[in-house]
């Protein structure tokens, strides 16, 4: 179980910062730097300056050592383990390593997640430490998919990364008025096809048009149950213009047409 000692979220030292603790600080500390920062990873006094939001988790006893001159925030867990063999072990199993700095792409969304646990964290909400303990679970989850995507990312790939994450979002959340056709996204991003798919691909690990059948297949599942739209209707709303061919990759994704989907659900 992970235990919470202080946590931060946008604090801000106006007048810059200095941390230089040999010896760490008696825990464990996740950083995410929300500005730049001259940051130590494992050798005292070499330091990398960091430009984009950055994130690092200092093992326990290890050195941490950062600074800036100029206003800085950062948002900030000082926590505890209760196992710390469990603890690594987590952390080989999610490939999230320790000491490291990586860069975020979405830092809105992490921090995010940081003010939520601290808003948990200071309130008297019933199972605080269990409930501390599975968020505080769920963001390294999000820190591991994180750290899989600084690895691919190159400044090009970064560059386009908040428009290639609100497209996804997009996809996922499924509009009848958007066009999800290839051609349709690459062309509001400026992009040529085939690098659109290149870098899509390379991101998530998913093709977009893999994740755009899935999308409507899901969306689809949805009206099945819960309008009464015939099986064609439901094809055209989500961007079929041949009913047979819906039909056909709804039963390849699903197990069963749309119509034995439909009758299962009503019995």
């Amino acid at each position: 179980m992970f235990i919470i000692n202080r946590i931060g979220c946008k604090y801000v030292h106006n007048r810059g910062i200095i941390i230089d603790r040999p010896s760490g600080s008696r825990d464990f500390l996740l950083v995410i730097f929300r500005t730049p920062a001259y940051v130590s990873e494992k050798e005292r006094d070499k330091f990398e300056y960091i430009k984009r939001p950055s994130v690092i988790i200092y093992d326990y006893g290890s050195n941490q050592q950062y600074h800036s001159d100029v206003a800085f925030a950062n948002d900030f867990i000082h926590f505890k383990v209760k196992d710390k063999s469990e603890f690594y072990d987590l952390l080989k199993y999610l490939d999230l390593p320790l000491n490291t700095l990586f860069s975020v792409h979405d830092l809105q969304y992490l921090s995010g997640k940081v003010q939520d646990m601290m808003n948990l964290f200071y309130s008297n909400a019933n199972k605080l430490d269990e409930r501390m303990d599975f968020e505080f679970k769920s963001l390294l989850y999000s820190l591991s998919d994180m750290y899989k995507n600084a690895l691919l990312d190159t400044d090009l790939f970064y560059k386009h990364r908040t428009a290639f994450d609100a497209i996804r979002r997009s996809i996922f959340i499924y509009n009848e008025n958007t066009d999800y056709s290839v051609p349709a996204l690459a062309e509001s991003l400026n992009l040529s096809v085939s690098y659109f798919q290149h870098i899509y691909k390379n991101l998530y690990g998913n093709s977009v048009v893999s994740d755009v059948i899935n999308s409507r297949i899901e969306y689809a599942s949805n009206l099945l149950m819960n309008s009464r739209d015939s099986i064609s209707e439901i094809a055209s709303r989500c961007g079929y213009i041949n009913p047979e061919h819906f039909t056909r990759q709804f039963k390849e994704k699903i197990g069963v047409t749309p119509k034995e989907y439909r009758n299962k659900a009503l019995t």
